[in-house]
């Protein structure tokens, strides 16, 4: 916190942030005083912080040789570049780090998608044991399939975020990975009237307990909960996490053939390569590209 304090004060003392600190009208002193913090807030927290921790660097590096922080000038700046020039750039030194990352390199193993199957053996389990933590791993579960959600998403949805209309319910997103404006995602799911209809199945736990409890459940509470799940229904507890709800929804939309502007937008992803990441091809579908080549 002290170094982004500092980081701010830096910037501050200098051109239209040093004309701001002059003011003398209070009511403009203080919306000046809150403009620091809402300029940060343009970028991802994430952002901000690689930013303030490469200034910091800097900062740290020119105050040790007596040099102005801010405004740097330039051959300041470029005598700074100079010195972070590392012999690891060399040739010799990449190829070698590529060859001990290639020898050391275990292959990527995403989890599976869950299957509509795998989601009717959940329910089927809890209508024989209807406990509360049973039927809100149903609920979350069937509602990140039907949504394409996050997990961090669809546990942090309240009663407030849930409007039930006719053949459907709407689920306002508060807080999304991909909505850095906070402008909220609304996500539509269809009541299907079957056993697996997660409209049906939210109503219920809804009439149970509401759905304001669910935000007090962190992500590793809810993960404990979904891979003993798994395990009790007697799939392999490594091949599956959270995001194989969300894996298995796209999968399974891709595979009806559901038109890819509708696919994205339901998932909110930005961008085909982000999409086709979650995405599953059954053996069919695959064996219709050499099917199609015409030998």
């Amino acid at each position: 916190m002290n170094d982004k304090c500092n980081g701010i004060q830096d910037v501050q003392t200098t051109g239209t942030w040093l004309m701001l600190k002059d003011l003398e009208d209070p009511e403009l002193a203080r919306l000046a005083s809150q403009l620091p913090s809402t300029v940060l807030k343009s970028r991802a927290n994430s952002s901000t912080k690689k930013y303030l921790e490469a200034f910091q660097r800097w900062r740290y590096w020119a105050s040790t040789h007596n040099l102005p922080v801010f405004p740097a000038k330039e051959q300041h700046i470029a005598l700074y570049l100079q010195r972070l020039e590392s012999p690891a750039n060399a040739t010799f030194v990449q190829a070698t780090l590529q060859g001990i990352r290639r020898s050391c390199c275990k292959p990527v193993r995403k989890k599976k998608p869950v299957t509509v199957d795998m989601l009717a053996d959940m329910v089927e389990n809890m209508n024989s044991h209807p406990t509360l933590a049973n039927m809100r791993i149903t609920t979350l579960s069937l509602l990140a399939f039907a949504g394409f959600l996050r997990f961090d998403e669809v546990i942090h949805i309240r009663a407030s975020d849930v409007t039930i209309a006719e053949g459907m319910a709407k689920l306002q997103i508060p807080r999304s990975k991909t909505d850095q404006l906070r402008q909220g995602s609304e996500v539509l799911i269809a009541r299907t009237g079957m056993p697996t209809c997660p409209v049906g199945m939210l109503e219920r736990y809804m009439a149970k307990v509401g759905l304001d409890t669910t935000s007090l459940l962190s992500y590793t509470t809810v993960r404990e909960q979904f891979r003993g799940k798994m395990l009790e229904l007697g799939y392999p507890v490594s091949g599956y996490g959270l995001h194989s709800l969300r894996a298995g929804g796209a999968s399974a939309a891709a595979q009806a053939g559901v038109p890819d502007r509708l696919f994205r937008q339901h998932g909110r992803w930005r961008s085909e390569t982000a999409k086709d990441g979650y995405i599953e091809d059954s053996v069919e579908n695959r064996l219709t590209v050499s099917k199609s080549i015409g030998i």
